[in-house]
């Protein structure tokens, strides 16, 4: 069990490490575009130059995040002996758009409840961040 979360982490924090330089990209990027560019800069089209730079950095980002989203989905489905993936089917969320996670707790996975947790069915839906921290959060 905990070699699953093990795996887990490590890939969500590799993947974390690729993504950090690419939205620090981002935000340096916008910071730029919001001055008040020079008779100079407007001249030669620097906001044109940045805003295509800001759609490169934005589709790097987006790849990272669903590599991410496809690697964490690939290590669930491998360790399906440990881990239990179901559905969410309730009248208050939308149809497809969680599930539902269970790993087991305790002496041989059996004396305590299974530890659930609420993972995005889309990748748009997904936050590395956000799922890393709860992955952290569950007792070994």
């Amino acid at each position: 069990m905990a070699g699953c979360l093990t795996d887990l982490e490590n890939c969500l924090e590799k993947y974390l490490e690729q993504f950090g330089p690419v939205s620090e990209s981002i935000e340096a990027c916008t910071a730029k575009l919001q001055e008040q560019p020079s008779f100079f800069n407007r001249l030669m089209k620097a906001n044109d130059k940045l805003n295509r730079q800001i759609d490169v950095l934005q589709k790097q980002s987006a790849a990272i995040h669903n590599e991410a989203y496809i690697e964490m989905n690939t290590l669930l489905y491998r360790h399906r002996e440990v881990v239990s993936i179901h559905n969410r089917k309730a009248d208050y969320a939308e149809k497809g758009k969680e599930r539902i996670a269970l790993f087991p707790r305790g002496l041989n996975g059996i004396t305590k409840l299974p530890a659930a947790v609420l993972l995005p069915e889309r990748p748009y839906h997904f936050d590395m961040k956000e799922v890393l921290y709860i992955f952290s959060r569950i007792p070994r």
